[in-house]
Formats: C-alpha cells, structure tokens, sequence
C-alpha cells in the first residue's frame, strides 16, 4: 500500500484480509489501513480480520505507514516491523467496551514485534484491548526510537488494556526504546531488558 501515491484500506462488517507474502503500509507514499469490528460481543458477529499468517506486516517504510484495529478487530502476523528507516509507523490496538470478553486484539504469540526498525515506531495499546507478542524490541536497530504506550484510561474494570510478552521485551535493542504503562493498563513480559547493547538507551514508565 503506498507504492506510488497515498492509499488506504478499511476492512470492516466481518471482512477478512489474508495477505500471505506479507503486507507493507507506506512503501514510498503514506498509507492507511483500518480494521474496524462492529462492536458485537461476539467474534461472529463482528471480528473483522486481517492476518499475514507465514510473513511479516512491515508499516512505515519509505512513506508513513499506520495500522489501527478497534471495536472488536483482530490482527495476527508472523512479524510485526513498525518505523523502517525512511519513515514513521503507527499501530493502535484500541477498544472502548469495558468488561468485553472478546477485545480487539493484536495477536503474535508465537511471532515478534519490532517497534523502531531502524526509524520511529509507535505501538498503542487503549482501552481494553488486548496485544500478545513472543518477542517485542522497542529501538531494534542502530539509530530508531521504539514507543509504546499501554493504556487504559478510557475505560473501567474488569478489562483493562493489556500487553503480553511471551519470552521477552527489550527496551533499547540497538536504539532508543521506551515504553509507558498508564491509568490501569498492564503490561506483562515474561522477562524484560533495558539498553541491551553499548549505545542503546532503555527506559520504562509506570503511572
């Protein structure tokens, strides 16, 4: 998406996406892709889908590329890249349903998140959404800035917004990583590193 002008992708009302050699938002122009459920509480009548199941979802790369998943959306890869070096990548998980057993989620349980490969990378986690990864870097390369923000400020208990990391979560990698976890949001590495190489910066925020 992108390859030569701006673009954009909505994928809504139950739809599904399977990109199986991969999907790349912003090639060389600024591009956009949502996945919007409709808000049901149930995966049937609502879980629009999008899936790269044996490649990797690479957003932002020479142009500004970002995803956003909400009211029930679902999203699984074998590789989440966020921020390349010629450009910006956003991705926002975001759920405003409180209490919904089953959230828009980001699911890659088995697979991993590299937020700032080697530009600026954004994830969001909001709401009472749900984000999984095996292995998640913040700043994986020499040079990029890897954000992420865990928040549930816009809901109530008992779903809050949560991150799982299955193996591990690098804040800093080869870059700067940082991540905020905020207003009842959880984050939850099964191990956590920060400033993992000489020049790399990590940090973390809790409030």
């Amino acid at each position: 998406l992108g390859a030569s002008g701006e673009a954009s992708l909505t994928i809504t009302g139950g739809a599904e996406v399977i990109a199986r050699g991969g999907l790349l938002v912003g090639q060389d122009a600024e591009a956009k892709v949502l996945v919007k459920g409709t808000g049901q509480d149930l995966p049937s009548l609502g879980g629009s889908f999008l899936s790269a199941p044996d490649a990797a979802v690479t957003v932002g790369i020479n142009g500004r590329g970002e995803i956003k998943l909400e009211d029930g959306a679902f999203m699984s890869a074998a590789e989440v890249l966020i921020g390349s070096p010629g450009a910006p990548g956003v991705v926002t998980v975001d759920d405003t349903r409180p209490g919904n057993p089953f959230p828009t989620k980001l699911a890659l349980s088995q697979g991993n998140v590299f937020v700032g490969d080697g530009g600026r990378g954004s994830l969001r986690v909001l709401g009472s959404a749900d984000a999984q990864a095996n292995i998640m870097r913040l700043g994986n390369e020499t040079g990029s800035i890897g954000l992420l923000r865990v928040s549930a400020e816009t809901v109530a208990a008992p779903r809050l917004a949560t991150l799982a990391v299955g193996t591990l979560l690098i804040a800093g990698f080869s870059g700067r990583g940082s991540f905020l976890v905020e207003a009842g949001g959880v984050l939850n590495p099964k191990e956590a590193s920060f400033g993992l190489t000489e020049g790399s910066r990590g940090s973390g925020f809790l409030e």
